[in-house]
C-alpha cells in the first residue's frame, strides 16, 4: 500500500466513476494555502459532483512562490500540469481568466480592541484556512470528512493486508480506525511508500501500530489505535441445548464471532462442525453462545467397571487384551485400565465404543532432578 501520488490516484478514479462534463473555472487571482498550490487554490468547479469536486481540489500544480513573489498560470498551463498529474480531461473545459496571478496576500495588524474600522484581509480560496496574524504564515489545507474518510480506507486496506500476514488470516481481518484530520493533513503530502509495523499477537483487539513515511517536511511517523476483529466464522448455538444432550449440525451456524461477545480466559472457539457432532454439552447452552471447546466434549465412550478390549501393536504384532476401566473415558482420553486376566494396571487412550489402545505399561517416569548442561559456553563465574 502507497500513499505516492494519491492525488492522482484519487482523481483517476474520479474520473473513471463520473463522465458528465464539467468546468473548471479559474479565478484572476489566487492566494495558496499551505507549501504547494492546489487546484483548489486556483479554481472554482461547476457541474461536477462533490467526490469528484473535491478530487480535483487536491490536485498538485506547483510549489507556492516565495512571499514575497508572484507567479502566473495560464489556461494552458492549467491544461497542461493537470495532464501530468494523470488528470483525464475528456468533457472537462478550463475557462474563466486567461491568467492566475498566484501571490501570498498582505494581512492587515490585528486590530486594537477599540478600533472597528481595522479588518483582515481573507485571501480566496477552495479551502478553508486558519485566521492569519502575520503575512508570512503558510497555512495548511483543512480535509473535509470525505476527504479524511478516503484516506482513512486507504489506510485500513495497508494495515489490514499487514496484520493478515502477520497473522496468516487471510481475508478474515476486519480494521476500525478513526484517523485525526491532522494526521490526515500529514499523510496526505507522502512522497514514498507507507510502511505498516507494531502490533502484537494473536493480532485482535486493541492494537497499536506505527505508519511510516517520508513527506517533503522529512521522515513522518504516526502511532496509531485500531481496534481488529477477527471474523473467522465459529460455531454459534442456534437453539437451546440441556447439559448431556449430543449436539448435531443442526444445533449451530457458522458466522464470525458477535462484535461485543466476550470468552471465557483460554476458551477456544470451535471453527470446525465435525467437532460438534456427536459431542456432548458440557452444561446447558443457549441460543447466540459462541460454542468452545470446553463446552462441546467428545461423547463417553467408557464407563467405569466396563468390560473393554485394550489393544497393543507394535513390530507387526498385534495383540488384543479384556480388561476392566477403573474410570470413565471420553474419546481420546487416557485412563487406567486392570487386565483381567493378570491384573496387570495399564494406561491406554480412548479410541471409540468399549474400545481402547495402550499408551503405556506403567506410569509415567517422573521427571530427572538434574539435566546435562549442552550448551558449549563456560558457566558465568560465582564471585
Amino acid at each position: 500500500m502507497t500513499f505516492q501520488n494519491f492525488t492522482t490516484l484519487t482523481v483517476a478514479l474520479a474520473c473513471c466513476a463520473y463522465g458528465h462534463a464539467g468546468e473548471i473555472v479559474l479565478r484572476e487571482s489566487a492566494t495558496p494555502v499551505g507549501s504547494i498550490v492546489r487546484l483548489g487554490d486556483v479554481a472554482d468547479f461547476e457541474g461536477f459532483d462533490n467526490g469528484r469536486t473535491w478530487s480535483l481540489k487536491l490536485v498538485e500544480l506547483m510549489p507556492a512562490p516565495p512571499v514575497d513573489a508572484t507567479r502566473y498560470l495560464t489556461i494552458a498551463d492549467v491544461r497542461d500540469l493537470l495532464f501530468r498529474s494523470g488528470v483525464d480531461l475528456s468533457g472537462v473545459s478550463v475557462v474563466g481568466a486567461d491568467r492566475v496571478t498566484v501571490a501570498w496576500a498582505n494581512v492587515a495588524p490585528v486590530a486594537q480592541a477599540n478600533d472597528s474600522t481595522a479588518t483582515q484581509q481573507t485571501p480566496r480560496s477552495g479551502f478553508r484556512r486558519i485566521p492569519n496574524t502575520t503575512a508570512a504564515r503558510r497555512e495548511v489545507v483543512f480535509l473535509t470528512a470525505t476527504q479524511i474518510e478516503a484516506i482513512a480506507d486507504h489506510l485500513r486496506e495497508a494495515i489490514t493486508q499487514y496484520l493478515e500476514d502477520q497473522s496468516g488470516k487471510l481475508g478474515l481481518i476486519e480494521v476500525a480506525l478513526e484517523l485525526a484530520s491532522r494526521d490526515a493533513e500529514r499523510l496526505i503530502d507522502s512522497t514514498s511508500e507507507l510502511t505498516v509495523s507494531g502490533g502484537r499477537a494473536p493480532w485482535t483487539g486493541l492494537q497499536t501500530v506505527l505508519l511510516s513515511t517520508d513527506t517533503k517536511q522529512g521522515p513522518l511517523k504516526i502511532a496509531l489505535r485500531i481496534s481488529v476483529r477477527d471474523m473467522t466464522p465459529v460455531a454459534i448455538m442456534t437453539r437451546p441445548v440441556a447439559r448431556g444432550e449430543l449436539l448435531t449440525a443442526s444445533h449451530v451456524s457458522f458466522e464470525p464471532a458477535p462484535e461485543n461477545g466476550r470468552l471465557a480466559m483460554n476458551a477456544v472457539p470451535i471453527t470446525e462442525v465435525n467437532r460438534v457432532i456427536g459431542h456432548e454439552a458440557a452444561r446447558n447452552l443457549g441460543p447466540g453462545q459462541v460454542l468452545t471447546t470446553d463446552l462441546c466434549l467428545p461423547a463417553t465412550m467408557v464407563e467405569r467397571g466396563q468390560l473393554v478390549s485394550v489393544t497393543a501393536a507394535g513390530g507387526g504384532i498385534r495383540i488384543t487384551r479384556q480388561a476392566i476401566a477403573r474410570a470413565d473415558g471420553r474419546e481420546g482420553e487416557v485412563i487406567e485400565v486392570e487386565t483381567t486376566d493378570n491384573k496387570d494396571r495399564l494406561f491406554a487412550r480412548v479410541v471409540g465404543l468399549g474400545k481402547l489402545a495402550i499408551v503405556t505399561a506403567v506410569a509415567p517416569p517422573e521427571p530427572p532432578r538434574t539435566f546435562e548442561r549442552t550448551v558449549n559456553e563456560p558457566l558465568p563465574a560465582v564471585r
